[in-house]
């Protein structure tokens, strides 16, 4: 479904934990809280820097859930500096591009549609 600002999935401020890595066996290295997800990908802040198309293994829990993660192979899409922020912070914004497992069915579970 398009929407008025062309997105394909209806984004929602939930707090989820996000972890991520740059290595290809997903050992989560890093971990942030979302600003913003969908079922198409997740907004969060992060110290490192990438640059749009890098690939990432990334894992999304709902914050203070007990809940399996669903973990993606995702790509980032964009990674701008931050502002008012005393350490350098990057806003980044990775899309879902592989589900790992059973992974997209538990992002829709945590989603509305």
């Amino acid at each position: 479904m398009i929407t008025d600002d062309k997105r394909a999935f209806k984004r929602t401020r939930k707090k989820f934990t996000v972890r991520y890595s740059l290595s290809e066996k997903g050992v989560p290295e890093h971990e942030a809280v979302s600003k913003n997800i969908s079922r198409g990908g997740v907004y969060f802040e992060t110290f490192q820097q990438f640059t749009a198309g890098d690939v990432i293994v990334c894992s999304v829990t709902p914050a203070g859930s007990r809940s399996r993660d669903s973990v993606w192979q995702a790509r980032v899409v964009r990674c701008e500096p931050l502002s008012g922020h005393m350490i350098k912070t990057f806003g980044t914004a990775v899309e879902f591009i592989r589900p790992f497992g059973d992974s997209e069915k538990a992002l829709q579970s945590f989603l509305p549609a």
